[in-house]
């Protein structure tokens, strides 16, 4: 009986000693984890191994990238993990051609801000120029010559109603009106006119219902006439 006990008691120290030395091995293991998150959350956040130390623009156009960057107002060597992407993001889209902004970082020590700007239904014009409007109505940019291949317009006021409403008939206008059109002219909400080439006009009347008038327009002004009009789409007339 006690050779019995003797052969059992040896192998169970083995396993003893064997699941201790990997207990130690795990919990070598896990302090070395913790080190090591320890020493990169510092690096990452604290240290000046990956801090800001360019900004990369993409998509200006109208802006130059040193405006973008200044509107941006990136903290150079600031560590990059803390810097407020979206409150860059935020000054950056208060430019006036900037429509949509994406900012994002690029390691190790990059920011990298992409713009989309906008684009021009037409230009609004008056004694300062051609002032670019988008689609809602929004005056984005200025110039002193006409954009080729804009439509332009004159409107009473520069409300943003009425630039938008204005921005609606322009971007219904079908390409064959389009050729024909002079420019447009806007004495309020409901009262827009497309004034053609050769002295014809075309009363729209409200930007409802834009894209049939601009259909019941195209199809109208191939007959012989001064003055048209599809304010009511569905009654057109023409004299």
């Amino acid at each position: 009986m006690a050779s019995s006990v003797s052969d059992i008691t040896g192998p169970l120290d083995l396993r003893a000693r064997s699941r201790r030395r990997r207990i130690r091995i795990v919990t070598v293991v896990a302090v070395l984890v913790a080190v090591l998150l320890a020493v990169g959350v510092y690096v990452v956040r604290w240290s000046g191994l990956m801090a800001a130390d360019q900004v990369v623009v993409d998509g200006a156009r109208l802006v130059t990238a040193d405006q973008v960057r200044d509107a941006a107002r990136v903290p150079i060597g600031a560590p990059l993990a803390t810097i407020d992407l979206g409150a860059v993001g935020s000054r950056v889209a208060a430019l006036e051609p900037v429509h949509r902004v994406s900012v994002h970082r690029a390691w190790p020590d990059t920011v990298r801000i992409r713009i989309t700007e906008r684009r021009p239904v037409y230009q609004l014009r008056d004694q300062q120029g051609y002032h670019w409007i988008d689609a809602s109505g929004t005056a984005f940019h200025t110039t002193t010559a006409s954009r080729r291949g804009t439509p332009w317009a004159l409107t009473a006021t520069r409300s943003t109603r009425l630039l938008r409403d204005v921005a609606t008939v322009a971007a219904s206008l079908d390409p064959a009106l389009l050729k024909q059109l002079d420019h447009l002219e806007a004495g309020g909400p409901d009262s827009i006119t497309l004034v053609l080439s050769k002295g014809r006009t075309v009363m729209w009347g409200s930007a409802d219902e834009s894209d049939v008038k601009s259909q019941v327009a195209t199809a109208m002004v191939a007959t012989k006439a001064t003055h048209y009009d599809v304010s009511s789409p569905q009654n057109p007339t023409a004299r």
